[in-house]
C-alpha cells in the first residue's frame, strides 16, 4: 500500500487509505443511518501527528466516523484510553 506523507502546507492528510493505531479520547453513542448501516463517532489521539504550533488550537486528535453493515463489526469501546486499530481506513475530506 502506498504510504502518504503529511502535506507540509496544510498540515492535513490527503484522501486515501491509512493504517492507524490510536488511543480513544472520546466516543459517541451508536446510531443507525437511514440506509440501515451502524455508525459511531470516535475522537482519537494520534501521537504520530505533528505538534501544533503555538498559534494553533488543534490538538493531536482525529475524529473518525466509523460505519459498518452489522452492529457486531463496530469496535467494542468501553472507556477513554482504549486503543483502536483501523486497517485500510478510508480518509475523505
Amino acid at each position: 500500500m502506498e504510504r502518504h506523507e503529511v502535506a507540509e502546507k496544510t498540515k492535513t492528510f490527503p484522501p486515501g487509505e491509512y493504517d492507524l493505531y490510536a488511543a480513544v479520547m472520546s466516543f459517541g453513542s451508536l446510531s443507525q443511518t437511514n440506509t440501515g448501516d451502524w455508525k459511531i463517532t470516535v475522537t482519537l489521539i494520534d501521537e504520530s501527528l505533528p505538534l501544533p504550533s503555538e498559534n494553533d488550537d488543534h490538538f493531536r486528535c482525529v475524529t473518525a466516523n466509523i460505519f459498518c453493515k452489522e452492529l457486531h463489526q463496530l469496535p467494542k469501546l468501553q472507556k477513554a484510553g482504549d486503543v483502536i486499530r483501523m486497517h485500510r481506513m478510508a480518509l475523505q475530506v
